[in-house]
């Protein structure tokens, strides 16, 4: 039998006590853990050790998990910024207000506005009350 898995099935078995936890020190590092570790699981003396080393595995993944999490939201802050920066429609509308749609690349005008200038019968653009009013 696994020790390390005997011993988390007694404290799941045990009934619960509240238990004051320590608040977690954003800014302290989890200790690295080594495969030598790892590997000599079943040889940990005590319970506690045990369980002082389930905590230090689970302090390295949540971290993992973060880091990447992070990385994760600055790719899509730098996806935000680039579209912030991209060239805005330039179609002006009945209403006097521009579209501000992302035009295409290397184009004045958004796919909507783009296909309605590319006809070749000049008709208006119906997009709202007051265009539909005009056609």
């Amino acid at each position: 039998m696994n020790p390390f898995r005997e011993a988390v099935l007694r404290n799941l078995q045990q009934p619960a006590t509240r238990r004051e936890e320590p608040e977690e020190d954003l800014h302290a590092k989890p200790r690295e853990i080594s495969d030598q570790e790892l590997t000599e699981i079943d040889k940990l003396p005590t319970k506690a050790a045990a369980c002082e080393l389930a905590l230090d595995i689970n302090a390295n993944i949540e971290l993992l998990e973060f880091k990447t999490d992070v990385a994760a939201r600055a790719e899509k802050l730098e996806y935000l910024r680039r579209a912030n920066l991209s060239q805005r429609c330039r179609h002006v509308m009945s209403n006097g207000d521009t579209c501000g749609c992302p035009a295409l690349r290397d184009q004045q005008y958004c796919r909507f506005h783009g296909q309605a200038y590319e006809s070749e019968i000049d008709l208006p653009v119906i997009e709202d009350v007051d265009s539909l009013q005009i056609a």
